[in-house]
């Protein structure tokens, strides 16, 4: 190689023109490739912000529909005479649920007394099982700690 370069003029000219022309394409390449990355991230981070933004949305609208419709079983005394003392019939409980679900949306709610045994459900769905008293929202309900506003409400499950 270094004969190549000690022979003539006309190759150390030649070597010299293409090493101008190469180093600047490279660093504008690495510096187009440095710019497309940072504006992928940057798109990809405003993505999930907005992505982010609209779960925060649906969960808020999911929790007040919760609520809304926790406090529409507070209020039925049908169904509080159904949670603590048993008893009710079961069309008139179901119907009574989705009365008060009404504007739940898409939340399915089941429907539970205060000994965990399974009082109905606001879509068609094969019976549910019992459930122990401490488990999931019951065990919240029995401690009457449910969405941290809602007074003692008895197997209110959504």
């Amino acid at each position: 190689m270094k004969g190549f370069f000690s022979r003539s003029f006309r190759n150390r000219l030649t070597a010299a023109f293409l090493a101008v022309s190469l180093v600047p394409l490279l660093l504008c390449s690495a510096m187009l490739l440095q710019l497309f990355r940072l504006r992928m991230t940057n798109d990809a981070q405003k993505d999930a912000e907005e992505r982010l933004d609209r779960v925060g949305v649906l969960l808020d609208e999911t929790c007040r529909q919760i609520l809304e419709t926790a406090g529409a079983l507070q209020q039925d005394q049908v169904l509080l005479s159904a949670l603590e003392k048993g008893g009710a019939e079961e069309t008139v409980v179901y119907s009574r649920l989705l009365e008060a679900a009404q504007g739940a949306g898409d939340i399915r709610y089941d429907l539970y007394d205060e000994t965990g045994k399974w009082l109905g459900a606001t879509r068609s769905v094969p019976k549910g099982a019992d459930l122990p008293t401490n488990w999931g929202l019951l065990r919240s309900a029995q401690a009457g700690a449910l969405c941290g506003k809602i007074r003692r409400a008895p197997g209110v499950l959504g």
